[in-house]
């Protein structure tokens, strides 16, 4: 992200170990870091990084350049060649905030240095070279330096010169201080918002369902799938933001285009389709959508495991493939080539479309009990996402492993215990296909079993056993699709609230912590100020999975939600361990599992556990 770009850090940092971390977070992003200005860097250095913490004062920015310290060293009395060759050069440089280069890193572009550069460093420099200088002016060089460069008195800046640049540097700085105020009053809005909304229970199920707004949210929804299938992230993400907004509104009908639009992040193109809506009973751009065959064919296609809009969009159009068949025949004749995900996704294409039921899933969870019984009996084992939270159906299983012996993740991998349970699935014929794995994450496809008649044993214990002996026959014969998670033990809290959900709950929650200073990831709540970013990874570029151009607004709904499987320094950690505390921290009310189904419009079947 930042190539070839060389940043002077300051106020000079004596500890070792901060300053080989910070090296390393520059050196991950392209970057070179320098510690010190001396003669021989000031020529490579393109910009100059403050903490604005410590040196809160122009002052305090100066002193800690060290200028007088360098004079004296190495060009006094020359203070014609110093003004040259350091003090003409840091003034072509900006001085910035550093939270520009963490801000940066977080929404993964280069932001623009407005709203962080000091300007008014550039004259306080020279005021500070005239003062220490001021006996050594006029004197002459004592020896000749190869680099020493006069400057002739029509191509030296005048008094007036300075004075306007002064003027304007001050109105600058009042403009960002006003700038900065309104995003602080903005921020604090935004926090109270999310406050209310999650701790009145503004957005729980019973609200949704009886929602005015309700038809009209059902049908922005499917503008979001299909978009969604299309890949437009734009689009998708939009219609995310309304759809929210919209469901705030659980006591307002929102039927004409003046109330739609005075709604967060809902625009002109969206507020029109609401009242579009309100008026006729559908949205006739919905309609043509749904009936063009290339949106409905490329939609279809990314219904196979492994195949997104990209690849679909191009089957269509330069292979002119339009159905599973016509993949089948195209991959047996080798005019495209699959990839492993995307066979196994074609094999088992059926399997892995239909949803399961709570029932069944209770199938898979007393049988994973009794083989983890048997590989680890200090496994904890839980059930996560929709399940979890109380849903009747759920797309898949998504099995979360624990346990009070492996606190760090160096004792988690060391044990091989997720090699052995993965070994002692396989052995079992639960495990039907692999479809990537690591030390502590496993895809797959796999099949129910009666490991040790655990299953037969738990049927017989419910009332419906009947019934449900009838279903376990055909669930038999289905490959569903389970992911294994291995979570140390010492983040077990911050990852239970994270792989629980729902995304709505996960988005507004990481988004009040953002901005009340935090980083709320899988791994725990961390104070911002203290983890610059992830240690030994690179923020992903996918923006499938993350908006990448996110920008502090009105909306939480754009807050990144990928953290999973990425390293990170215990550096600033404030709670990992309890679910709970983490949520009281961020001043909000403890929610249970199903207490977090916020939003839910789609899936308004509970079940309670």
């Amino acid at each position: 992200m930042f190539k070839e770009l060389v940043f002077l850090t300051i106020p000079k940092n004596s500890s070792k170990g901060i300053i080989a971390h910070k090296r390393k977070v520059f050196d991950i992003h392209g970057a070179q870091m320098k510690n010190s200005l001396t003669e021989r860097n000031v020529d490579k250095i393109t910009h100059i990084l403050i903490d604005y913490q410590q040196l809160n004062s122009i002052r305090a920015i100066i002193t800690s350049l060290k200028l007088e310290e360098l004079y004296n060293k190495n060009f006094k009395p020359d203070a014609t060649a110093f003004k040259a060759e350091i003090i003409d050069k840091l003034i072509k440089v900006p001085f910035i905030k550093e939270s520009w280069f963490n801000d940066s890193i977080e929404t993964g572009k280069v932001l623009s240095l407005t709203a962080y550069q000091i300007p008014e460093v550039h004259q306080e420099l020279l005021n500070e070279f005239e003062n220490f200088t001021k006996d050594g002016k006029s004197r002459s060089p004592t020896k000749k330096r190869k680099k020493s460069v006069s400057l002739s008195p029509s191509e030296q800046p005048t008094k007036k010169q300075y004075l306007d640049q002064d003027d304007k540097n001050t109105g600058r700085l009042a403009e960002q201080e006003r700038k900065a105020l309104k995003r602080d009053s903005r921020r604090e809005k935004i926090k109270l918002w999310i406050r209310t909304s999650l701790n009145d229970r503004l957005l729980e199920p019973s609200k949704v369902k009886n929602n005015p707004n309700l038809p009209v949210i059902k049908a922005l929804s499917e503008f979001q799938a299909l978009y969604d299938g299309l890949g437009d992230d734009f689009r998708v993400r939009g219609y995310i933001q309304a759809i929210n907004s919209l469901l705030l509104e659980h006591n307002n009908p929102i039927v004409t285009y003046q109330q739609a639009i005075k709604l967060r992040a809902v625009g002109q193109k969206i507020a029109r389709k609401i009242a579009e809506f309100a008026k006729t009973g559908k949205i006739a751009q919905l309609d043509t959508l749904k009936q063009d065959q290339q949106v409905q064919i490329i939609v279809g296609l990314t219904n196979i495991f492994g195949v997104g809009p990209a690849i679909a969009r191009n089957w269509y159009e330069a292979y002119h493939i339009t159905s599973m068949d016509d993949v089948k025949a195209k991959a047996k004749n080798g005019t495209i080539k699959l990839t492993k995900e995307q066979r196994l996704g074609i094999e088992y294409y059926d399997d892995w479309n239909q949803s399961i039921e709570r029932e069944m899933i209770d199938l898979h969870y007393e049988m994973m009990k009794e083989v983890c019984k048997e590989v680890d009996p200090s496994l904890d084992v839980h059930i996560m996402g929709s399940y979890r939270r109380g849903l009747s159906r759920s797309h898949d299983i998504d099995f979360f492993l624990t346990s009070p012996n492996y606190k760090t993740k160096h004792q988690l991998v060391n044990s091989g215990v997720a090699k052995k349970l993965m070994g002692k699935l396989n052995a079992i014929g639960y495990l039907q296909c692999e479809l990537s794995g690591s030390d502590t994450k496993f895809l797959s496809g796999a099949k129910l079993v009666d490991y040790n008649d655990r299953v037969k044993k738990f049927l017989e214990s419910r009332k419906s056993a009947g019934e449900l002996t009838e279903k376990f026959g055909d669930e038999k014969r289905i490959c569903r699709r389970v992911d294994f998670l291995f979570v140390q033990y010492n983040e077990l809290g911050a990852a239970l609230l994270y792989f629980t959900g729902n995304d709505i709950f996960n988005r507004m929650v990481r988004f009040l912590a953002r901005l009340e200073g935090y980083k709320l990831s899988n791994h725990g709540l961390f104070d911002r100020s203290a983890l610059t970013i992830p240690v030994g990874s690179e923020p992903r570029n996918n923006s499938r999975a993350k908006n990448s151009n996110y920008q502090e607004n009105d909306s939480f709904f754009d807050e990144s939600d990928d953290d999973d499987d990425i390293e990170v320094s215990p550096q600033g950690l404030i709670e990992s361990f309890d679910e709970k505390r983490i949520l009281d921290l961020l001043g909000v009310v403890w929610h249970t599992p199903m207490e977090r189904n916020i939003g839910e419009f789609k899936r308004l079947d509970f079940t309670k556990k």
